[in-house]
């Protein structure tokens, strides 16, 4: 049989002692004028249930005791008081049994017990809901700002740092005892503040690291106010967008750039000749070039090898040009080319050494050769020309 079984069966047993008398046997009401005393016979059972419930009340006794003397070597705040404030809760009702145990009854009619704990219990629970709150809240907090994947730094009303979370320390590279009690901005060397400043309203990123390793943020930062409005320092929030700036600039490439040879697409190519048709740019040049064999590499060795042979004409096209001319791949073996501000001759001695680099980088299993074709404006044209 469970032991907490034990007062449920105590209780039917008091119910229904008339019957079998095996809580007491007899009770004798003593009468005087401050006071009233029942004298009860008690049977076995009944000092049974006496032993149990003096053993979970000094239990529970023990057990807040040495709980509150931990708390003691470690402060725990509203958590410490709680535990106190059970020991009247917990010793009450053993009070009152061994007040009557000894026959002390001064309301002889009733049994105080049960009324005196449901008072104790409505009267504790608000006490331990809102201590129950204060002690979520620090937790909570700590919670957070331990494990933000953001990262979150407190500073002063001077911006001098105060915490750090584990993100922001991997953010800087530090350490919290390093960064406490200096200014922030010693966290972000390098960055010019008009930099700094234009990153905060939102109209660039934070950019920390070097090129080589250089990752992106957004950073927020929320002032901290006081009940009466005074600053009392600030939070800074940053979060890494690394990789949503990393994959807009993958879509800005392929929305540019031709995937296989690394050269601008047809698209890029249409936008640069609207721009580059105006007088500052003039003569303007354009070169045409197919690329020889393709569609026979294709069929003879398959895609792979063709693909191979477009990669190497962007190459040497590449060499070739200068950096100001815009090479495009126009279609499936056709390039194009721009070369604003260039004549006709000029462009033919860089056509000249586009020939040249193809018999240097020609093989005997791969033959680069490209017919070209060229056409000079020496003022911008519109679009019916």
């Amino acid at each position: 049989m469970p032991v907490s079984a034990l007062p449920v069966i105590t209780l039917l047993l008091v119910f229904t002692n008339e019957l079998h008398k095996l809580i007491w046997v007899d009770a004798n009401l003593v009468l005087s004028n401050s006071f009233s005393l029942i004298v009860k016979e008690y049977n076995t059972l009944y000092f049974i249930f006496i032993i149990y419930s003096t053993l979970l009340i000094l239990s529970g006794i023990i057990m807040t005791l040495t709980s509150i003397i931990k708390s003691s070597v470690r402060p725990d705040g509203q958590n410490r008081w709680k535990k106190i404030f059970l020991i009247p809760y917990i010793s009450i009702p053993g009070i009152i049994i061994l007040a009557k145990y000894f026959g002390f009854n001064p309301f002889p009619y009733i049994n105080e017990t049960p009324i005196i704990i449901a008072v104790l219990t409505v009267s504790i629970i608000p006490f331990l809901n809102k201590s129950r709150i204060k002690e979520i809240l620090p937790v909570a907090y700590k919670t957070v700002f331990e494990n933000m994947n953001d990262g979150l730094i407190l500073t002063d009303a001077n911006e001098n740092v105060l915490k750090l979370n584990p993100a922001s320390q991997k953010i800087f590279d530090t350490e919290v005892n390093r960064a406490v009690g200096k200014p922030f901005m010693h966290l972000l060397p390098g960055i010019e503040i008009d930099n700094y400043s234009r990153a905060l309203q939102g109209k660039k990123d934070l950019k920390i690291g070097n090129n080589g390793d250089q990752s992106f943020f957004d950073i927020k930062q929320t002032e901290i106010k006081n009940s009466k409005g005074k600053p009392l320092g600030k939070v800074t929030v940053l979060r890494d967008i690394t990789k949503i700036r990393k994959a807009e600039e993958d879509i800005k490439y392929l929305s540019f750039y031709d995937k296989l040879s690394g050269v601008y697409n047809r698209a890029f190519f249409d936008n640069e000749l609207e721009r580059l048709n105006s007088s500052h740019q003039m003569p303007l040049s354009m070169v045409i070039a197919d690329v020889n064999g393709l569609k026979i590499i294709n069929d003879a060795f398959g895609h792979i090898h063709g693909d191979e042979l477009i990669k190497k004409i962007a190459s040497i096209l590449k060499i070739c040009f200068r950096k100001e001319d815009i090479i495009a791949r126009w279609g499936g073996d056709e390039f194009s080319i721009l070369l604003p501000k260039t004549s006709y001759a000029t462009t033919m001695k860089i056509i000249k050494r586009v020939h040249d680099k193809c018999r240097e980088y020609s093989t005997d299993t791969m033959l680069i050769s490209i017919s070209t074709g060229v056409a000079t404006i020496a003022k911008p044209c519109n679009n019916n020309d």
